[in-house]
């Protein structure tokens, strides 16, 4: 059975926050590696602050308030 966890992809500083965020990434792992293959597949993407930032009202794609822009510059 595949493996479900969230991994920190990356720290960095948000200047609408004020403050460090961390995104995750959610890593799904196969119950077994094969050869030629990837070891994990990203199902999805989000930042620790969300829920915070969302309350908040800050624009961004990580708080889910606004898709289109992306503070981080990540795709």
């Amino acid at each position: 059975m595949a493996a479900t966890e969230w991994v920190v992809a990356r720290e960095l500083w948000c200047e609408q926050a004020g403050r460090q965020a961390r995104l995750l990434e959610e890593r799904v792992y196969p119950a077994e590696i094969l050869p030629d293959t990837v070891g994990f597949r990203v199902t999805a993407r989000r930042c620790a602050r969300d829920v915070d930032c969302n309350l908040r009202g800050f624009p961004c794609r990580w708080a889910f308030t606004r898709p289109e822009l992306d503070p981080f510059g990540l795709a």
